[in-house]
């Protein structure tokens, strides 16, 4: 209920905030000194930043005010800016719950919250300003309360205090001489309600001059950000849009020009008349007005380029593969076989190693591409016969006879290791990495490679020699996987035996 009223008078008072912040006129707001009376303020002059708590809350309420230093924003819009800042950041107390949620208002302020789980249990709630008065240097204040928090009265001070955040960088700003770089607000446009959030979706319509139609026209919009002209050979890409103002840059025609801000401008907002959403733009004589249509009927133009990535690199995969569990189960097993051999080349150490697949019917693979419970050995037996061989034991040692020399036994070269499978649901937390380093008279090079997993993380799954990997576009991964060392310090990882960090348990 209170975020619902927080949410409610942040719509208000952004509205009249933003149109003096527009025009360059916006006063400084000022502490009124009945809310100063009630709070605290602490200064932190190592980390610059300032902290309000009330001095007389009770114990249901827990909330406060924090201001941040002004950083460069390094060429990022203000929201993509805060939606990093949030989703970078620790928790104040506990966990985050889901992702960040940021919205432009205008290229010079962004906002956004984040809800986190508290220790006792309770929802805590981190509601976040930016705002850039020169979009060089970028300024922070966040509120942080507790979402059932019942007293109105210190949250609306809150967000007083909160909002002052605006005054004071517009103000240093010319003290430091960085000077404003406010975004101009396009016209007002008679019978159109400017702003509000984007509806996704196809927006159909036309372009006239005079009374003559010049063009018909068909945009998509979708919920991430991108656009897409139908029946164009413009290029999609990205729109940037400000929702307090209805300022729609797409392209072309659709553009908010900085030099002629009267004759070329593309505004968002809802037609008065119909009640749907509507895109309005003008290019000098030509104007345009495209009204939503429906829904988005495709995949957005990044979405598909990955989907074809992905339809592309399972096309590649590895063929002879069944179903999960109707490939090689554990009774079939007779050991895999780690092996490697360190020797000194040109440049610095070498290391060559293998996994090795010995079946208890004697039979043995090199290169295992997937996880066992997947391959299908009938099929790649028959159709990649040079991968499989015999092995047989020789002492404390193994040996292999390969397709092509049936009886000649030979032990591989370097120490061999019984590799030992992952028990079925067992979670990992730490780093496992490997480095190979190069060097010469004239160059070196040092690479990492490697895998992080979190016992928190749903997205990988070890089950004895297989391994199952979940990736968020929807590409699911089966690998051979096992250990070598005590505690998880070694990981078998597509087709490399990696080392734990030091620093981890």
């Amino acid at each position: 209920m209170i975020l619902a009223v927080i949410k409610m008078i942040v719509l208000n008072l952004r509205a009249a905030c933003l149109s003096l912040l527009i025009s360059c006129l916006l006063p400084s707001i000022g502490f009124a000194n009945d809310i100063l009376s009630g709070w605290n303020q602490q200064v932190d002059k190592q980390k610059h930043t300032t902290l309000f708590q009330p001095k007389y809350a009770d114990a249901e309420t827990d909330i406060l005010v924090k201001y941040y230093p002004s950083v460069l924003l390094e060429g990022q819009g203000v929201d993509v800016w805060l939606r990093n800042k949030l989703s970078n950041s620790k928790a104040p107390k506990g966990k985050w719950q889901g992702e960040a949620e940021v919205i432009r208002n205008t290229a010079n302020i962004a906002r956004g919250h984040r809800n986190f789980t508290k220790p006792d249990g309770s929802t805590g709630v981190l509601q976040a300003q930016a705002f850039s008065a020169d979009r060089q240097f970028v300024r922070l204040s966040v509120i942080i309360f507790t979402e059932n928090d019942k007293n109105k009265a210190y949250m609306l001070q809150a967000l007083q205090i909160a909002m002052d955040i605006i005054a004071i960088e517009m103000e240093d700003a010319l003290t430091e001489e960085r000077g404003h770089d406010i975004e101009i607000s396009p016209p007002k446009l008679k019978g159109l309600k400017a702003g509000g959030p984007i509806k996704p979706g196809r927006y159909v319509g036309s372009g006239t001059k005079g009374n003559e139609t010049r063009g018909h026209y068909e945009i998509i919009l979708y919920e991430n950000g991108e656009y897409e002209f139908l029946n164009s050979k413009k290029d999609p890409g990205r729109y940037v849009y400000s929702q307090s103002t209805g300022k729609l840059n797409i392209a072309g025609d659709f553009y908010n020009s900085s030099i002629y801000p009267k004759r070329e401008y593309c505004v968002y907002g809802i037609h008065r008349k119909t009640g749907k959403q509507t895109i309005y733009a003008r290019d000098d004589d030509i104007r345009y007005r495209l009204t939503w249509n429906n829904p988005p009927d495709r995949l957005s133009p990044s979405a598909r380029e990955e989907l074809e990535a992905l339809e592309k690199k399972r096309a590649e995969q590895y063929k002879y593969v069944t179903n999960p569990g109707d490939g090689i189960t554990p009774d079939k097993i007779e050991a895999i076989l780690y092996t490697f051999h360190d020797y000194y080349s040109y440049g610095g150490m070498r290391r060559d190693e293998e996994a090795y697949l010995l079946m208890k019917d004697g039979r043995v693979m090199d290169r295992v591409p997937v996880a066992p419970d997947i391959l299908d050995v009938a099929k790649s037996r028959s159709r990649e016969a040079d991968r499989w061989g015999w092995w047989k034991r020789e002492g404390n040692q193994y040996s292999f006879a390969w397709e092509a020399d049936k009886k000649n036994f030979v032990i591989p070269k370097g120490h061999q290791i019984i590799a030992k499978p992952i028990p079925a649901g067992t979670r990992l937390d730490g780093k496992w990495g490997n480095t190979s380093t190069y060097s010469s008279l004239d160059f070196s090079s040092t690479s990492f490679w490697g895998v992080i997993l979190d016992k928190r993380m749903g997205r990988y799954e070890f089950d004895g020699y297989n391994l199952t990997l979940t990736f968020d576009n929807g590409l699911v991964k089966r690998l051979l996987t096992f250990t070598t060392g005590d505690d998880f310090r070694t990981l078998w990882f597509e087709g490399g035996d990696l080392s734990r960090e030091l620093t981890d348990k």
